[in-house]
Formats: C-alpha cells, structure tokens, sequence
C-alpha cells in the first residue's frame, strides 16, 4: 500500500508532464549554451538526467529509489508550476500547497502565474450539523452544549414577569479563537444554513453558575392583561460560501461580516450551541 501511495504521488504530481517537458527541456539547453549560461545547461541537464533515472526506478518498481531521485531534482519553476496546476486539475490541494512552497521567490515565471490554491476546499467536517473553527487550514471543533431550559419569575401584587432562557454550564468558554476567524459548516444537500443557524452574542451577567441566554419572556399586570414575546437577542451578521457540495452533502464557511468584539458567543441551532471566546 505504501509503495501505491508513492507511485501515484510521483506520477500525479511530476510525470503527467514530464514526457513532453523532454524536448522543453533540450530547448532551454540550447537557449543557454547560446548564451553562454554553462551553469544553467548543466543544472538542466542534470534534470533532464535524473527524469530519465527516476523513469527507469517506476519501470522497475524501486519506488524508494524514485522517491530518492525525486528529492534530488533541481527547483525548476516551469516544472514546479506545471505539477501544481496538474495537482489543482486532480483536486489534489493539499499536494498543489506543497509544491508551492517549493517554488524559488526570485524566479520572474512565478510573477507571471497567479496561483490560487483553495484554503477550506480540502477541508470537510466529519459531523454534520457541528459548527467547526477553521484554523491554519485545519478544522477545530467548538465548545458542543445543549441549551438547558431555566425560567426566572419574579413578582410584585400589581406586576408578574417571567423569563426563559437557555442555560450552558461555565461561566465561560473554554475555546478562545481570533477576532477574525471563520467556520466551517456540513449539511444535507438542499438546506438552507441561514434558515437554521445564528450566532449570538451571549449577554454578560453576574451570575456564577454558567451563561444564560434569554429567549423568550411573559409579563402580567393587574391593569393591563398579558403579554408575552420571543426575545430579539444580539444576532450577528453572518454570510454562508458553499465551498463543495456532492449528490449528499453541502459543505459551507460561515463568516462573520465584521471583526468579533470582545466577549462570549455562540452558534445556535435549536437548542444546540457551539460556544467559543474572543
């Protein structure tokens, strides 16, 4: 298995241009023997060399030594920027960021390619439903609670008030991120993310035995009935990106419209939070 992994590296990201890079290759040592440029007709010589060797290894399925005459390549741009737009066609994002980082910085070929490679495309959350943190290109998993229901009433003889909240253990949480981070979303193909999912502010308070978070209040008076209403809490702006979808899933970053101010927040989906601190 090990040996398949290899060989598929090496031939996705390298030989599906190699064979016609061979006459490319003859061109650019003529160019730079006409230009009397030694150093670089021996460093693409050397190339040219080692496609050869790396060529002989596969036929004779010594894939450790391919992998050996692999590494020793000179960085040649031309070559790098071709595997990686190779590795984007594969959706091979992961393979495209490492070649990348191989490029040489000084090299005027770079200037003339805008290489985009997706940031979340390679990502995707393993539950659905679970608001994920993208950080560093990886996916971190949120404070997970179930908002508990807690009712506090209190009373007068002319006026009765009684409010409703979802109750989340700690008084704070325990996942700090960055003010301007984003997440990541999975749901069933079809489901629109803002008719199920907001992010709140949580209210600062005094209490000491968790985070409450109002939803619904209903007030009496003696001279004027009763009324009751679903409380408007401190919703923030949000935009959902479909990033990949298939015949099952919809995958989606969620990200915030503006930089989050200081404090306690959450995501919620019914009576599920996932909370998290800036």
């Amino acid at each position: 298995m090990k040996n398949l992994i290899i060989t598929i590296l090496l031939t996705s990201s390298l030989f599906a241009f190699s064979q016609s890079d061979s006459v490319t290759l003859d061109k650019k040592i003529k160019t730079a023997l006409a230009n009397e440029n030694y150093a670089e007709a021996a460093k693409l010589k050397k190339t040219k060399e080692i496609h050869i060797a790396i060529k002989v290894a596969l036929a004779n399925e010594d894939y450790a030594e391919a992998a050996k005459l692999k590494k020793s390549l000179p960085k040649d741009n031309a070559l790098v920027l071709a595997a990686i737009k190779e590795a984007l066609k594969n959706e091979d994002y992961a393979e495209a960021a490492r070649l990348k980082r191989t490029l040489n910085g000084n090299n005027s070929e770079i200037k003339k390619e805008v290489i985009v490679i997706p940031s979340s495309n390679s990502l995707s959350p393993e539950f659905m439903n679970q608001v994920y943190l993208v950080y560093n290109n990886e996916l971190t998993q949120l404070e997970r609670q179930t908002g508990e229901i807690k009712t506090q009433t209190s009373a007068s003889p002319w006026h009765a008030k009684s409010t409703s909240y979802y109750f989340i253990k700690g008084v704070t949480s325990s996942i700090q991120i960055d003010s301007k981070s984003h997440f990541m979303l999975k749901l069933g193909k079809g489901v629109d993310p803002s008719d199920m999912y907001k992010l709140i502010r949580i209210p600062a308070h005094k209490r000491k035995d968790g985070r409450y978070i109002p939803y619904y209040t209903a007030s009496s008076a003696s001279f004027a009935g009763t009324s009751s209403h679903k409380v408007e809490n401190d919703n923030v702006a949000i935009t959902f990106k479909k990033i990949s979808s298939d015949n099952v899933y919809s995958i989606y970053e969620i990200i915030p419209t503006a930089s989050l101010s200081q404090g306690e927040y959450a995501f919620m989906y019914i009576n599920k939070l996932f909370a998290f601190k800036i």
